[in-house]
C-alpha cells in the first residue's frame, strides 16, 4: 500500500520523532512575541514540519530595518503591521498550519490578558523586550507549566533561555542504544527458552555457530558460577574465552577428520576456517558483563519516581481494576501542588505512578521487548524475539491495569465559545484584542483559577502504556529556574567562573546589562550613533552592576529601577553592594553599542534553527533539550550552555 499524503510530506521527520511525535506537533499552538528576523526564522522551522497553529503578538510596523534582515517582509509592506505581514507569508509555507496575529505591544497585553496564554503549548519571545515584561510573562507561564523561550540578540551574539517548570521526556533517544536482555536476573520464560538447547558439546558446527549470544552467556554463567561461588564475577569473561577456544579447536579437529585424505590444501584451510567461524561467541565475549551486571533502575528514572507529585497519589483500593476511582480511594490529594498546564500531563503522571507501583512490587522496570541484531539462525532469533516480546507485553498489561486504577488530577476547562475558537484556531489572521469577543471571554475567565478534579485514568489505552513501558529506562523530568529566580538569587558557580575564566558568560553578562541600561534610560544602547561614547560608559557600568547581582542576588530589582547609577542604584534597589570580581567585558560592551538594536540575518537564521530544534523537543517530549541558557558567539563561531 502506498503511503498517504501526510506520510509522504513529512517522511524525513517521521523517522526522527515518529507518528506520535508528529501528532503532538500538529496539536501544538505556539505563540511568537515580536515578528523579528530571529522570531520568523524560528517559526518558519516550526511551520514547515507542521506545527498545528501559531499566533504572532507584535505592535511594530514593518520598517526599512526589517526589510534588510527579515525574509518574511518586503518593501511593499513598509508601514504595515508586522504581525499581519509575517503571519500571512509564514502561512504560505504550509497549508496545514493555522496562523493568527494580534497587533498589540506585549507589555500592556500580558498585563491585561494573562489567561490568554493558557491556550499555548509554548511561548517564544524575540526582539528587544524589557526585562520587566519578561518577568511578567514568566509570572504567567511558569505557574501554568507553559514553556517559555526567551531569545536575546545583539549583533553577532545571541542567547536562548529555556524556562520550563517541569518538562517530561518519555523518548530521550540516547546515543547508546538501551540493551535490555535481563541476563543477570533472567525471567522464567527466558530460562525455559535457554533450557531447550542441547549441551554445547553435542552440537554440530552449524548448530554451535548459530546459538544466540544471550543463550551462550546464560548457559556458561550457570556452569561457571556453580563451580566458582567466591570468584569475582569479572573473571567470568576468561571462562567464556576458554570455552570459545575449546569449542573452536573441537570443531576444527572434527572438520579436518571429515575430509578425504586427498583433499587439496585449500579445501583443508577452508574447512578449518568455516568450523572456526564463531562470530556469535565473539559477541558473547564482548557482552560477557551482561551475565553478571544486575538490571537496576537508572538514576534519572528514580528521580521521576521520587517526584513530589507521586508521593501524593495512590492506587485505588478496589477489587475491580476497571472500577472508577472515587475520592475516598485516594490517600492524599494529588493536586495539592499541581497547577494547570502542560507541565503536569495527567496521563504521564498516571503512568509514572503505575510504574512506581510496578517497581515497588517487582524491583525492576518493565522488559523493553527489543532484541539487538546478533549472529543466529532465523528460526532461533525469531523465537528469542518472541520470548522478549511476550514478556514485554505481559509487563505492559500489568502496568496498564495499575495505570487504570490511579487517581490523577484533571484540569476542567470550559468549552471555548465560537468567537473564542475563531481567534484561537480557525482564522488565518486574528482580530485585534480590543474588538475580539473571544478575548473578552478569556479576560472574564482570568479571574477564576482552573478547576482541578480527581478522576481515574481509565481512558489510557494499552498502546500508550506499551510505548511508555518500552522507554521506561529513559524517562526524564527536567526543570529550570524561573526567570524571576534566575534574576533574584546569587549564582555562586557563575561567580567562580567570573573569577577564573568568564568565557561565554561575558556575553550573558552584557546582554543582561542591556536590560539594566533600558530600565535606566528607557531605550536600548547604541540606538543613536551620537550617544555611542556615553552609551558605552553607561553599559559598562550596568555590566558591573550585573556582576554584583550575580554575586549577591537582587538582579530582578536592578532591572526594575528607573534611576541610573552603579553602587547607588544597588542601594536604591535594596541590594547590598558586594565585593564582585572585576570582569573585562569591554569588547562585548563595545560590540553591543556598535550593533545597537540591529539583528543580522545570518545570526537570525542560525538561531532560528537552534530555537526550533529545542521547541520541537519540548513539544514532542522527545530528545533532551538544552536546559537553561544557550549562548552563541557568532564572531568566533562558538557556543556554550550555561546552567544556573
Amino acid at each position: 500500500m502506498a503511503p498517504d499524503h501526510k506520510t509522504q510530506k513529512y517522511d524525513r521527520q517521521l523517522r526522527l520523532w515518529h507518528a506520535h511525535g508528529q501528532a503532538a506537533l500538529e496539536k501544538a499552538h505556539v505563540c511568537l512575541v515580536n515578528g523579528t528576523a530571529t522570531g520568523t526564522e524560528a517559526l518558519k522551522n516550526l511551520v514547515l514540519p507542521g506545527v498545528g497553529a501559531f499566533t504572532v503578538i507584535d505592535a511594530a510596523k514593518v520598517s526599512p530595518d526589517d526589510v534588510g534582515n527579515n525574509f518574511f517582509v518586503t518593501r511593499a509592506h513598509l508601514g504595515q503591521p508586522r504581525a499581519k505581514v509575517v503571519t500571512a507569508l509564514l502561512q504560505e509555507l504550509n497549508d496545514d498550519v493555522l496562523g493568527h496575529y494580534i497587533d498589540s505591544d506585549i507589555t500592556p497585553f500580558v498585563a491585561a490578558h494573562p489567561r490568554y496564554f493558557d491556550r499555548f503549548s509554548l511561548v517564544l519571545v524575540t526582539g528587544h523586550v524589557p526585562a520587566a515584561t519578561l518577568l511578567a510573562l514568566d509570572r504567567v507561564c511558569w505557574p501554568r507549566g507553559i514553556p517559555l523561550l526567551v531569545v536575546k540578540t545583539c549583533g553577532f551574539v545571541s542567547t536562548l533561555r529555556i524556562v520550563t517548570r517541569a518538562h517530561h521526556i518519555v523518548e530521550s533517544h540516547p546515543d547508546t542504544p538501551v540493551r535490555d536482555l535481563r541476563l543477570a536476573d533472567p525471567f522464567p520464560e527466558l530460562v525455559a527458552f535457554v533450557d531447550t538447547f542441547k549441551p554445547f558439546d553435542d552440537m554440530t558446527s552449524a548448530e554451535l555457530t548459530h546459538v544466540p549470544y544471550p543463550v551462550i552467556l546464560l548457559h556458561l554463567w550457570r556452569e561457571w558460577r556453580a563451580q566458582n561461588q567466591d570468584t569475582p564475577a569479572r573473571e567470568f569473561r576468561k571462562y567464556v574465552q576458554a570455552e570459545k577456544d575449546r569449542h573452536a579447536a573441537r570443531l576444527t579437529e572434527a572438520a579436518l577428520k571429515s575430509l578425504d585424505a586427498n583433499q587439496s590444501d585449500t579445501a583443508v584451510a577452508s574447512a578449518a576456517a568455516s568450523a572456526a567461524d564463531m562470530e556469535n561467541w565473539d559477541e558473547a565475549l564482548k557482552q560477557a558483563f551482561l551475565a553478571y551486571t544486575p538490571t537496576s533502575v537508572p538514576r534519572n528514572v528514580k528521580d521521576v519516581l521520587e517526584h513530589a507529585i507521586l508521593d501524593m497519589s495512590a492506587n485505588a483500593d478496589s477489587a475491580d481494576e476497571h472500577a472508577p476511582v472515587t475520592n475516598n480511594s485516594v490517600v492524599a490529594n494529588p493536586v495539592a501542588n499541581v497547577t494547570a498546564g502542560c507541565a503536569w500531563p495527567p496521563t504521564f503522571w498516571a503512568l509514572c505512578a503505575a510504574l512506581k507501583s510496578f517497581v515497588a512490587e517487582h524491583g525492576r522496570l518493565p522488559v523493553r521487548g527489543s532484541v539487538p541484531d546478533m549472529k543466529a539462525d532465523t528460526a532461533t532469533y525469531v523465537s528469542l524475539q518472541r520470548v522478549y516480546r511476550d514478556k514485554a507485553a505481559a509487563d505492559a498489561a500489568d502496568l496498564h491495569a495499575r495505570a487504570r486504577a490511579i487517581a490523577v488530577p484533571v484540569v476542567a476547562t470550559s468549552t471555548p465559545t465560537a468567537s473564542s475558537a475563531s481567534l484561537s484556531r480557525s482564522s488565518s489572521v486574528g482580530p485585534s484584542p480590543a474588538t475580539s469577543p473571544g478575548m473578552a471571554a478569556a479576560d472574564a475567565a482570568s479571574t477564576t483559577a482552573p478547576a482541578l478534579q480527581i478522576e481515574a485514568a481509565t481512558n489510557i489505552d494499552l498502546a500508550t502504556v506499551t510505548e511508555f513501558a518500552r522507554h521506561a529506562a529513559t524517562l526524564h523530568v527536567l526543570s529550570t529556574p524561573s526567570l524571576h529566580d534566575e534574576y533574584a538569587r546569587a549564582h555562586p558557580q557563575w561567580t567562580r567562573a567570573l573569577n577564573d575564566d568568564p568565557g561565554m558568560l561575558s556575553i550573558y553578562v552584557v546582554l543582561r546589562a542591556r536590560e539594566v541600561f533600558y530600565a535606566r534610560q528607557r531605550r536600548w544602547p547604541g540606538a543613536h550613533a551620537a550617544d555611542a561614547d556615553a552609551d558605552t560608559a553607561r553599559l559598562r557600568s550596568a555590566a558591573r552592576d550585573v556582576v554584583k547581582a550575580l554575586v549577591a542576588g537582587g538582579g530582578n530589582a536592578l532591572v526594575m529601577e528607573a534611576a541610573e547609577g552603579g553602587a547607588d542604584a544597588h542601594a536604591e534597589a535594596g541590594i547590598a553592594t558586594p565585593v564582585a570580581p572585576v570582569v573585562d567585558v569591554d569588547d562585548w560592551v563595545q560590540e553591543c553599542v556598535r550593533a545597537g538594536p540591529a539583528e543580522l540575518a545570518a545570526v537570525a537564521g542560525y538561531m532560528g534553527g537552534v530555537i526550533a530544534q529545542e521547541a520541537i523537543k519540548l513539544i514532542t517530549a522527545q530528545y533532551v533539550p538544552m536546559m537553561n541558557t544557550y549562548v552563541y558567539d557568532g564572531i568566533h563561531s562558538k557556543s556554550e550552555v550555561l546552567k544556573a
